[in-house]
């Protein structure tokens, strides 16, 4: 992803897909032209390109009558193009072609594929128009933009992406399809589709069935993604943690008067089952993730600090950050070493550590003067200020003991 693509390479393609199409060979036109929209996809900047050249293919494949499934695997491709550009509309007449072509022919596979990416396409533009809205509420006159957010037409395009992932499963878990259609490609899209729907509509206990099934079938089949899959598993139970009680303070001021002490046990005890399978899923993710895989191992300890502090374990949280920590350090990025410097403070605050809070406040402020961050300097010195008042007596100088 983001390599530029060599022009001087895909004009000597161009030409080889040209005479190929005026001699009539159509299906090695075809090829070239998929590779070409291949190398265009790999780069989400440029996989506007990748569509002219997959419509290239798509009509050299017909002209070469090829089969039903590699007809509809091309406009599947095609559609999976458009959905990363973003145009959702276009993607969804694709598959929704496709589809119906499939079921004329009773082709199962193919249904169950494009009802699975139906689920995936509208979850994505539910999602896109998600971030879309957030950034509309930070803008002024958010009333006058014409790009205005319709939730309830948002909400749909979760119903949709549910509905969807349950036709699919149908079809993969049916008593007239294959044994292996219940560990497809389809049935993994569906059912991840499908859980991450459920958490986005607050819905947990449904959610976590479908992730179990997306675990299951990337074990199974050994995804190359699935480093990727952990991740957002581990994150779906973690979710799930967090809303089996509210917040501490809530808790304290209304939940917990209608709790009887029996319930508030079970609700616990349930929350701690989830944080630490959510915790078993980072720590996976950490033991398969590459040696240069920055991100996934940055996630999985931002993870590890996140399940550590809602079990109240704060020292392993702490090391946790300074694990963190460490990874910024070698990835020389001073914005992230600020940040995690002065997350690093804030636990160190809270364990009654005011010393080592102090001192790596004081990292990150002069790390922070260094890089002229003029608000993250105003915050710093603001903590460090706070810190100072709350914590008069264990920050004040050490006195010299003098000889009698």
């Amino acid at each position: 992803m983001g390599e530029q693509v060599e022009e001087i390479d895909l004009d000597k393609w161009q030409e080889k897909a040209e005479e190929h199409e005026k001699k009539k060979e159509y299906k090695e036109a075809a090829d070239l032209y998929a590779q070409m929209a291949d190398v265009y996809s790999q780069d989400l900047d440029q996989v506007e390109a990748a569509i002219p050249n997959c419509e290239k293919e798509l009509s050299m494949r017909e002209l070469a009558k090829e089969s039903f499934t590699v007809l509809s695997e091309t406009r599947i491709k095609l559609a999976l193009f458009h959905q990363a550009a973003l145009d959702f509309e276009s993607s969804e007449e694709i598959f929704q072609k496709v589809l119906e072509e499939a079921k004329g022919l009773n082709d199962k596979k193919i249904q169950a594929e494009c009802l699975a990416d139906l689920a995936t396409l509208f979850l994505a533009k539910y999602e896109v128009g998600l971030e879309k809205g957030m950034r509309g509420e930070e803008e002024e006159n958010d009333e006058e933009r014409e790009d205005q957010v319709d939730e309830e037409e948002l909400l749909k395009c979760v119903t949709h992406s549910i509905a969807f992932g349950e036709e699919s499963l149908k079809i993969c878990y049916g008593g007239d399809t294959p044994k292996e259609s219940m560990n497809s490609v389809a049935a993994r899209s569906a059912n991840h589709a499908m859980g991450e729907a459920y958490m986005h509509l607050g819905e947990t206990e449904k959610a976590l069935p479908h992730f179990e099934q997306v675990l299951e079938i990337s074990r199974k089949s050994k995804s190359e993604d699935l480093p990727e899959i952990l991740l957002s598993c581990a994150k779906a139970y973690f979710g799930a943690a967090e809303g089996v009680l509210p917040e501490k303070d809530d808790l304290d001021d209304e939940a917990e008067e209608d709790l009887t002490e029996e319930q508030l046990k079970e609700k616990k005890q349930l929350q701690v089952k989830l944080v630490n399978q959510s915790l078993a899923l980072f720590k996976e993710n950490m033991e398969i993730a590459e040696a240069d895989d920055v991100e996934g191992k940055s996630t999985s300890l931002a993870g590890f600090v996140s399940c550590y502090e809602l079990l109240g374990e704060t020292e392993k949280m702490i090391e946790s950050q300074k694990q963190i920590l460490e990874i910024d350090e070698q990835q020389e990025d001073p914005q992230s070493i600020i940040q995690s410097l002065a997350a690093l403070a804030d636990m160190l605050e809270e364990a009654n550590k005011p010393e080592e809070a102090m001192a790596n406040y004081k990292k990150a402020l002069e790390l922070a003067q260094k890089e002229d961050s003029e608000d993250l300097i105003d915050t710093l010195k603001e903590k460090i200020d706070e810190l100072q008042a709350n914590h008069k007596e264990s920050l004040q100088p050490k006195k010299r003991r003098t000889k009698e």
